[in-house]
C-alpha cells in the first residue's frame, strides 16, 4: 500500500510539471496502458514502469528548458543604435512532444519493465550471490568475500555486455520509431537500421564512456546495498540526473535524421 501511495505521488507531482508543458495526459495514459496488462497493478513491476517512464520525462523536460534557455542567451541581436547587442525575447519555448514521448518509453519500458526483469529474474540466476550479498548487514558484508566478488561480476557484466550492446542501442532505436510512427512519411525497416546504425557510429564510444562513469559506481552501491524489488527504482531515481545530461545531448537530434533518410527513400 506504501509503495502504491509513492507511485501517485511521484506521479501527481510530475504530471502538474509535465502539464504546463501540455505533455501530461499523454504520458500518464501512456503509461497507464502500459502497466494495464500486468495483473497486479501494485507489483513491482507496475512501481518500476510509473517511475522509470515518469522520471525519465521529467528529466527530457528539464534538459529541454536548459537547451531553450541557453539558445535564448546566445541569440543577440546587433543594433545600429548601440554596440551591444540585444537578446530576443521573441523566441518561446517550443516543447518537443516527440523528443518526450521517446524518453518515456525508453524510460517506462526499458529502464522500468525490461531493467526489472533483468535484474531480478536474469542477475538472480547468473550471480545468486551478489543478491544474498545485497541483503546482508555490513558485518556480514564484510566477511563475505564471495558475496562481494559477484557483485564486481555483475557491474562487469552490465559494464561490457549489457551498457554496450543493449542499454545504448535502445534509446537509438526508440527514438527513430518515435519520429518515423509519428510522421506522414512511409520508411521501412531498412530505413530504421540504417540510421540507427548511423546514430550508433556517431555516438557510441562517447556514450558508453559517459555511460561507464556515471553507472559503475552508482551500479556497485545498487547492486551491493539495494534488496532486488529496489533496484530498478534506484536505477531509475540515479538516472534522472544521467537522462537530463543525455537529453541535453542527444535528445534533440531525432528529427533531422529521419527527414533526410526519407528524402533518400
Amino acid at each position: 500500500m506504501n509503495r502504491f501511495l509513492f507511485i501517485c505521488l511521484i506521479s501527481c507531482r510530475i504530471t502538474i510539471e509535465i502539464d504546463a508543458y501540455g505533455a501530461g495526459e499523454m504520458s500518464l495514459s501512456l503509461l497507464r496502458k502500459v502497466t494495464s496488462v500486468i495483473p497486479d497493478p501494485h507489483s513491482p513491476e507496475a512501481f518500476a514502469i510509473l517511475l522509470a517512464g515518469m522520471k525519465t520525462g521529467a528529466a527530457d523536460i528539464i534538459a529541454q528548458k536548459l537547451a531553450s534557455n541557453n539558445n535564448q542567451k546566445k541569440k543577440e541581436i546587433s543594433t545600429t543604435n548601440g554596440e551591444k547587442g540585444i537578446i530576443s525575447s521573441s523566441s518561446s519555448f517550443q516543447f518537443d512532444k516527440k523528443r518526450f514521448l521517446t524518453f518515456v518509453l525508453y524510460g517506462g519500458m526499458y529502464l522500468g519493465w525490461f531493467q526489472h526483469f533483468l535484474f531480478t529474474k536474469i542477475y538472480t540466476r547468473l550471480f545468486p550471490l551478489a543478491a544474498v550479498f545485497a541483503k546482508q548487514t555490513l558485518k556480514e558484508k564484510i566477511r563475505n568475500w564471495s558475496g562481494a566478488f559477484a557483485v564486481i561480476q555483475q557491474v562487469s557484466f552490465e559494464a561490457f555486455l549489457h551498457w554496450p550492446w543493449l542499454y545504448i542501442p535502445m534509446y537509438y532505436i526508440i527514438q527513430q520509431l518515435v519520429t518515423i510512427m509519428s510522421s506522414s512519411t512511409n520508411m521501412n525497416i531498412g530505413t530504421i537500421q540504417r540510421l540507427v546504425s548511423e546514430k550508433l557510429r556517431q555516438n557510441w564510444k562517447e556514450d558508453l564512456f559517459f555511460c561507464w562513469g556515471f553507472w559503475v559506481p552508482c551500479s556497485l552501491i545498487n547492486f551491493s546495498t539495494m534488496p532486488l524489488n529496489y533496484q530498478a527504482p534506484f536505477t531509475a531515481f540515479a538516472g534522472l540526473f544521467y537522462m537530463s545530461y543525455f537529453s541535453f545531448r542527444r535528445g534533440g537530434s531525432s528529427s533531422s535524421g529521419a527527414a533526410a533518410a526519407a528524402k533518400t527513400e
